[in-house]
């Protein structure tokens, strides 16, 4: 079966969310840095939690959730995300 745009787009989503599993997996070794204050003034700083573990397992969390959503996409599903497009 030839694999049409729609299904490779969730393909690319599903890569996306393991690409992120993989960066949170590298990042591990410095999960005890604090980002902020590493980074004050920096956009990073304001945006990221006191403590950058709960950033990691919310970025594995929503990467997970990603994976198993573009798992469960289906290409009417795809098509109407598509639609919703701006």
């Amino acid at each position: 079966m030839e694999p049409t745009a729609l299904s490779l787009d969730a393909d690319r989503l599903r890569t996306a969310a393991r690409d992120v599993l993989d960066l949170a997996e590298a990042l591990r070794p410095f999960s005890d840095v604090d980002l902020g204050a590493a980074l004050p003034g920096s956009a990073l700083a304001r945006t990221v939690p006191p403590d950058p573990r709960a950033l990691a397992a919310d970025t594995v969390r929503w990467a997970q959730r990603t994976e198993a959503a573009a798992d469960r996409m289906t290409d009417a599903d795809a098509a109407a995300a598509v639609r919703l497009r701006p």
